[in-house]
């Protein structure tokens, strides 16, 4: 499995709560939508929704954008300012979806979504999303090799080395080590094998 950064699992997880389950509807449990026009005033309410609405009209994983809505809500921010980063969002993960769809994912889910607008935001551009996309097998999830290239370039990885790297791993298959970046300084030396030269005796594997 290709392992992520802690705080890109987070968002991945969000991602993956807002597809449907089959028992959603015996939930009682309020709708996020319900959350909204219980704790914001009626009329930013209704804008609120109106911007989701629109946005799910374009396909945008609505979800996300009533999660994002309550949590602008939560640091007391105006009306004005709410309305802004709901607006802002959809723009963000209709730039992401876009870019899926460019690359041949007619229907990204939200995990997909939200991965891809993740690695634009850390600097991926929606070309190399496309490719991303265009490059992986079909009916396998993007979600994580599109986490893997923002990790990559959170550790300072350029874009474009990082996006080589994850489909060089695409490529490898699932079963291969996830291509994290290594510094220069670290590790042996290519060329010195694992045990220093010290005889032939194996050394223990990693765990």
């Amino acid at each position: 499995m290709l392992p992520v950064p802690a705080s890109c699992a987070a968002l991945l997880l969000v991602a993956m709560s807002q597809l449907p389950a089959p028992l959603a509807g015996q939930s009682t449990r309020p709708s996020a939508v319900e959350v909204i026009r219980l704790q914001m005033p009626s009329n930013l309410a209704e804008q609120v929704l109106a911007r989701i609405a629109a946005a799910e009209a374009r396909e945008i994983p609505v979800g996300l954008l009533e999660l994002h809505a309550l949590e602008l809500a939560a640091k007391d921010l105006s009306a004005g300012d709410i309305i802004r980063g709901v607006e802002r969002r959809a723009e963000r993960l209709d730039r992401a979806r876009r870019a899926l769809v460019a690359g041949g994912r007619p229907s990204p889910d939200a995990a997909e979504t939200v991965a891809a607008e993740l690695a634009m935001k850390r600097g991926a551009d929606g070309a190399m999303v496309s490719t991303l996309a265009r490059s992986a097998p079909a009916g396998g999830s993007l979600a994580v090799p599109l986490l893997a290239l923002s990790s990559l370039m959170d550790r300072g990885l350029p874009s474009d080395q990082a996006i080589a790297r994850v489909e060089a791993w695409i490529e490898s298959g699932p079963v291969q080590a996830a291509p994290h970046p290594r510094p220069a300084h670290a590790g042996r030396p290519e060329g010195i094998p694992v045990n220093g030269g010290r005889g032939s005796r194996p050394s223990a594997p990693d765990r």
